[in-house]
């Protein structure tokens, strides 16, 4: 009976061991072409596996090229990101990636202005080299 009381209390012990060691977050790691084969961690952390999944998931949409490889793994660091219909949030609840601000039509002018006096220079130059020949 002594014997079996200790199993309980070793299974108890290790059933707490595992409590403790789970990890506070998940975090993406990468493979990518510039990396020479070595892994190299995301700076996103989840709370769960399946968010961290679903962020990786979007990866080569996002304009990522080159990735030869992912996985998520478990991390002892702090959760600092959700992963959501919208995409991924801060741990304030705030898109991450934020896409820049529209320039104004004017900006646009502008710049169409400036692009048109440079190709005009080119075709300029062109033409000259073609007369010399």
């Amino acid at each position: 009976m002594r014997s079996v009381g200790r199993i309980v209390l070793l299974l108890r012990f290790l059933a707490g061991l595992g409590q403790c060691g789970s990890p506070m977050s998940y975090k993406i790691e990468i493979v990518d072409e510039y990396s020479f084969g070595k892994w190299f961690s995301y700076p996103l952390r989840f709370a769960t596996e399946t968010e961290a999944e679903e962020c990786s998931r979007h990866f080569s949409n996002a304009g990522w090229n080159g990735i030869l490889d992912l996985r998520v793994v478990p991390s002892d660091e702090p959760v600092n990101a959700s992963w959501t219909e919208k995409g991924v949030l801060d741990k304030d609840g705030q898109p991450i990636h934020r896409p820049p601000a529209a320039p104004a039509f004017e900006e646009t002018q502008e710049e169409a202005k400036k692009l048109r006096l440079r190709w005009e220079e080119i075709v300029d130059r062109v033409n000259d080299s073609l007369r010399l020949k």
